[in-house]
């Protein structure tokens, strides 16, 4: 966090409002179960100690009276336009997810498809601003419009901004990575993707019946084949298929994406149809 002074302050200013209004902080937990019905909603929440793989540690569990349960594992880039185009992506199995790749120009593998922000990774808006400056000053000198050694030098200029926010980025992923053991929670009735309400025992039960990549579990459960293609529950069910194959979710393989890409009106597509 050195040279991170205004989160730092962020951070502070959060804790002092939690602290005034007396929210109590349960370090390394985990919400074990969510407790209620369809008729009276969310009752209560189980919950407790988790390790440092995010396993449950028997015996730590206890039950509060709750009206709403907020949960938030991991992030997930946005890799629908670089899937689309062509672009090389490579796993990274600290984090279990896939990025596109990308020179110091912000430049992909794929000529003229530049990148910045949330498909690179999330890390806040303010490196999100600087890549976004360096693939510009690429696209510029890529067209012509600035010498390369105008080029360089700006890239230069913004390098050390741009090392000091890539560093919070990592830490960010590292803290709120999706934890292994947080799957010894997942039932069978534990929903994995909510645009067609896939459970993970139908994804268990896929691989059982010979899926062996991320298409098989789709033609066996529709998992990923809702309005987000996969966007939300990719990661989780890759991880939730290796462990039950026995394998590491790269061998899962990438999804893959269709236009539209993001959801959008019929009437959209009927102009774009008509233009």
């Amino acid at each position: 966090m050195w040279g991170q002074w205004e989160r730092i302050a962020e951070g502070l200013g959060a804790m002092r409002v939690l602290i005034q209004h007396r929210v109590p902080l349960y370090f390394r937990h985990a919400v074990f179960r969510a407790l209620g019905s369809p008729e009276r909603g969310v009752t209560g929440a189980v919950i407790g100690r988790v390790d440092g793989d995010g396993h449950p540690v028997p015996g730590t569990d206890r039950t509060l009276d709750v009206d709403a349960i907020c949960v938030a594992y991991g992030f997930a880039p946005s890799i629908e336009l670089t899937l689309h185009l062509g672009c090389t992506h490579d796993y990274d199995p600290r984090l279990g997810l896939y990025f596109p790749r990308y020179d110091g120009r912000m430049q992909t593998d794929v000529k003229g498809v530049f990148v910045a922000g949330d498909v690179t990774g999330v890390g806040g808006k303010a490196l999100a601003a600087l890549q976004g400056q360096v693939a510009a000053i690429s696209a510029l000198e890529m067209l012509g419009m600035i010498p390369t050694a105008t080029a360089d030098d700006r890239r230069a200029r913004l390098a050390p901004a741009l090392r000091r926010q890539e560093r919070f980025g990592r830490v960010l992923w590292e803290r709120f990575k999706l934890r292994a053991g947080l799957f010894d929670l997942a039932g069978d009735d534990t929903v994995v993707c909510r645009c067609e309400n896939v459970t993970a025992g139908e994804v268990r039960r896929s691989v059982g019946q010979g899926a062996l990549d991320f298409r098989g579990a789709k033609l066996r459960t529709r998992v990923g084949m809702g309005a987000c293609q996969g966007r939300y529950c990719y990661a989780n069910v890759a991880a939730l298929m290796a462990r039950e194959a026995g394998c590491t979710p790269q061998e899962i393989g990438l999804l893959r994406v269709r236009p539209p890409l993001v959801p959008v009106p019929a009437r959209v597509l009927a102009q774009a149809g008509a233009d």
